[in-house]
């Protein structure tokens, strides 16, 4: 492929990751801002809504990270090294919308075929799915932590 098509790419798809990633900042400062407000005592369920405010934050900045680095590299259309173990981890993190979206699916029939008729069992398919994808993203980070790890050269090699 060559550059020109590479950078119009990289600069769309900057663009849309810039774009969702302030948008899942202003959603993540709203969820932070209820869950301070609500925060009266302590409560398995407000460790819960911690959590998943802290995974919004994450998935936002990363998502941002990322459009950024795609947006830089359309500009100059030269990339810069990252290290490894922080790709790693943003990859990971990221790997949590594709683990919430194909399990979406399984889940909305599980969720249909266990609790027939009832018009709220989508609550519960999309809570499982959501757990699948926090189950996606860290297992994507330990594999691909394992990976760069075991990539890595040797001090003794160098």
């Amino acid at each position: 492929m060559k550059t020109m098509p590479k950078r119009v790419l990289a600069a769309t798809t900057g663009i849309v990751a810039v774009l969702a990633g302030l948008i899942g900042c202003v959603f993540a400062a709203r969820s932070t801002l209820d869950f301070l407000k609500h925060l009266t005592e302590f409560s398995w369920w407000d460790a819960f809504a911690a959590f998943a405010s802290l995974l919004i934050w994450v998935i936002a900045l990363s998502a941002s990270w990322s459009g950024i680095r795609f947006l830089r590299f359309a500009w100059s259309g030269r990339s810069s090294p990252i290290t490894s173990w922080l790709r790693s981890i943003v990859v990971g993190v990221l790997f949590f919308f594709p683990g919430f979206m194909f399990s979406l699916p399984i889940t909305i029939l599980w969720a249909e075929y266990t609790w027939p008729g009832d018009g709220q069992s989508w609550f519960a398919a999309m809570m499982v799915s959501f757990y699948i994808g926090i189950a996606a993203a860290i297992l994507c980070c330990i594999v691909l932590l394992l990976r760069s790890r075991r990539d890595a050269p040797s001090p003794k090699s160098q």
